[in-house]
């Protein structure tokens, strides 16, 4: 994040550096959070992440929107804060 002139300048993440945390603990084996997802084919889009926990301890991710595909979203940033 970089501020500029008064302006907080958010910076796009590659999915492959980093995903994005959870914070709406559906079930055991469910979370989601919202964010802003930048497509495979160049559209930003406030998308759903979610992660699927697994029996074996590991786990599975996916886009809403995505149709299970999840090269789907290529980066993702966090949604700005509210106005106050």
């Amino acid at each position: 994040m970089m501020q500029k002139n008064n302006f907080v300048c958010m910076e796009w993440i590659d999915v492959n550096e980093k995903l994005p945390e959870c914070y709406h603990q559906h079930r055991l084996d469910y979370a989601s959070g919202y964010l802003l997802g930048y497509t495979k084919y160049n559209e930003v889009e406030i998308t759903q992440f979610w992660n699927y926990h697994k029996d074996d301890g590991t786990y599975e991710y996916f886009w809403e929107n995505s149709d299970w595909e999840p090269e789907y979203i290529t980066h993702w940033m966090p949604l700005p804060q509210p106005p106050k």
